[in-house]
């Protein structure tokens, strides 16, 4: 959802769902949708980036200087890594009557998907 403050990875990205629809006459509808993870919410309630990405910015010192921020904001209580701290973009899964969408680093998230649009 932000421009990376370091460096940055395609892996790194927020999950996206993108759907395409098509009606009567295969006239086509095109949307998209960020993943609402736990990461995502607070970012977007501070205004900017506050969690590392781990592939694009935690190398060499600067990623353990990044990383050390990171703890420190999460001790006083400025973001909360307690739920979750993944992007989500890994992949999407249907399982018991649920679409999850998985990264490999944190936990599933459901996907409540409401009429015709994401």
């Amino acid at each position: 959802m932000f421009t990376p403050l370091g460096g940055h990875h395609l892996f790194d990205g927020d999950g996206m769902i993108h759907a395409l629809t098509l009606g009567v006459g295969n006239k086509a509808s095109y949307s998209c949708r960020y993943i609402r993870t736990s990461r995502l919410n607070q970012e977007a309630k501070l205004g900017r980036p506050m969690f590392p990405k781990p592939i694009g910015e935690l190398h060499g010192h600067s990623g353990f200087a990044r990383l050390g921020l990171f703890l420190a904001r999460a001790a006083i209580g400025l973001v909360d890594h307690s739920q979750g701290t993944g992007v989500a973009n890994a992949g999407l899964v249907y399982f018991n009557g649920r679409l999850l969408a998985m990264s490999e680093d944190d936990l599933p998230y459901n996907v409540k998907i409401k009429g015709t649009v994401i």
